[in-house]
């Protein structure tokens, strides 16, 4: 009696072993292996997601600031919430499985980035689904900024000034770093800066201005630029020296800043209102400058940190 073969094919007890070396089942075979590659191992990529961060953390290892993986448990939510474990169903149903899990485009968004990342190590993807899954990440991007405008009641620029005299040195230092004449860098950059001569942190030379950033949140390679004359003549005079804010951690300091300005002015809104009011009347090439001074691509300024000013004009009060 012949028996079917999943492949399509059958065979006795006599051909058994000639079927079995067949062109045809040998396709079959290797078109199932390929399947069951595409099959989302939870686990595997869990512990491959662990490796990852670990490997990349390395590079900032000194860094008084926490990293989080933020991967890790995002892949988690969206593998439960997925109808089926497969590459392809992931991949064909990314938007919609990216906006089951999380209610807000900026949340969707950064979803997508690590379904794209763990989609690209199970099977590569094409440059150009790539570039699909991109626009659909700047499409979320932009849904988030018409949705997000800088806070009516956020300070001004001549209100955070009247705190670089402040007799607290936190807040006399935060009130000069986030003030309209320097790059607003991130608060846990500023937090990783010392001043001398250094090879593990961000290294600021007073006697030159130059400023070398090392620890970074996007892990940039090592960059130097000069910080403007009025913020060194400032260290020079109050005799900064080691790290900007002491041993605190950027958790802390925010905190600090917070606690006395409001939560609706910390270092965030600064780099937001820097973007929107400083940056955007630069050139193209100053922008560029600037962006890589701040860690990010000039697409990013715009898409994400340069938003619109309000209608109503300040009214908060010092």
């Amino acid at each position: 009696n012949k028996i079917k073969c999943a492949c399509g094919g059958s065979f006795n007890q006599h051909t058994a072993e000639k079927h079995g070396n067949s062109v045809k089942h040998q396709k079959y075979l290797e078109k199932e292996k390929e399947k069951a590659k595409l099959n989302i191992n939870e686990e595997e990529i869990i512990a491959w997601l662990k490796t990852r961060f670990e490997e990349t953390s390395t590079a900032n290892e000194n860094s008084k600031t926490k990293r989080t993986d933020k991967n890790t448990p995002i892949f988690k939510m969206l593998f439960k919430a997925a109808d089926e474990k497969t590459y392809d169903w992931m991949l064909e149903h990314r938007l919609e499985l990216v906006k089951k899990v999380y209610a807000t485009p900026s949340s969707q968004q950064t979803a997508l980035s690590t379904l794209k990342i763990v989609l690209d190590h199970v099977k590569p993807l094409s440059d150009e689904l790539k570039q699909t899954i991109y626009k659909e990440g700047v499409a979320l991007s932009k849904q988030y900024k018409e949705t997000t405008t800088l806070k009516e009641d956020g300070m001004s620029y001549e209100e955070l000034k009247k705190y670089e005299s402040s007799e607290d040195p936190i807040l006399a230092m935060f009130a000069h770093l986030y003030a309209a004449d320097v790059p607003a860098l991130r608060l846990s950059e500023w937090v990783n800066t010392s001043i001398g001569k250094n090879s593990k942190y961000n290294q600021l030379i007073l006697s030159t201005g130059k400023y070398t950033a090392r620890i970074t949140k996007t892990n940039a390679p090592e960059y130097t630029f000069k910080l403007p004359d009025r913020l060194i003549k400032w260290l020079r005079k109050i005799k900064a020296n080691g790290p900007l804010f002491g041993a605190m951690s950027s958790e802390q300091v925010s905190q600090h800043v917070v606690k006395v300005l409001g939560k609706d002015n910390g270092s965030r809104y600064w780099r937001k209102k820097y973007v929107s009011d400083v940056v955007s009347k630069m050139s193209g090439a100053e922008r560029t400058e600037v962006a890589k001074q701040m860690g990010h691509s000039v697409q990013t300024q715009v898409e994400v940190y340069q938003k619109d000013k309000p209608t109503k004009k300040s009214n908060s009060k010092v």
